[in-house]
């Protein structure tokens, strides 16, 4: 596995889809899947592809729910929304900025709308909170995971020394001592 970190790059339209799909025109339709493949070229010749595809509709999926004794399946998407997702990709980034700018070219290129997701977006986000949660371990032990995923070994390894330092019992010293130590290098 790369130790560049990975994003996905989901990309949402409508649900209801004409002949040209979420496009006004046969032409504009083709304009756009011609701008995606280019993009995705690039993405290739730069080294950020990993993986890509499209999806049919969503009214062409099936839920399935293995939760039970037996599975359940029933004919159409899982929520009822008025968005969906229409196709996606996984790609390499050095860090959320470079993710984020990727996206935006995707988005632009397909003429809709993108998210990116990843442990970056995730570290981005539980940093929101380190001056409120600075004195709870859970939150350092929480925020020790995401740049573990990220490859920044020593961020992770403070971010677990912190958890240690502020655990309130043995059992939980014990637990974030052991994942800390699992650290490479």
């Amino acid at each position: 596995m790369s130790a560049v970190p990975r994003y996905l790059l989901s990309v949402y339209g409508p649900a209801e889809r004409t002949e040209c799909g979420t496009h006004p025109s046969q032409e504009a339709m083709l304009q756009a899947l011609a701008d995606a493949d280019a993009f995705t070229e690039r993405l290739q010749r730069d080294g950020h592809f990993v993986f890509a595809d499209g999806l049919e509709p969503a009214t062409t999926a099936t839920t399935v729910n293995g939760q039970g004794e037996k599975p359940a399946f029933a004919d159409g998407p899982y929520p009822e929304t008025k968005e969906y997702l229409g196709g996606f990709w996984v790609i390499e980034a050095a860090d959320l900025d470079v993710a984020l700018a990727l996206a935006a070219e995707g988005s632009k290129a397909c003429r809709a709308v993108a998210e990116v997701d990843g442990p970056g977006v995730g570290l981005a986000e539980i940093d929101r909170f380190a001056e409120v949660l600075d004195g709870y371990h859970a939150f350092h032990a929480a925020r020790a995971d995401l740049p573990r995923r990220l490859g920044r070994g020593g961020e992770s390894r403070a971010a677990y020394d912190r958890a240690i330092g502020l655990a309130g019992n043995p059992a939980e010293r014990a637990y974030l001592t052991r994942r800390r130590d699992q650290l490479a290098g």
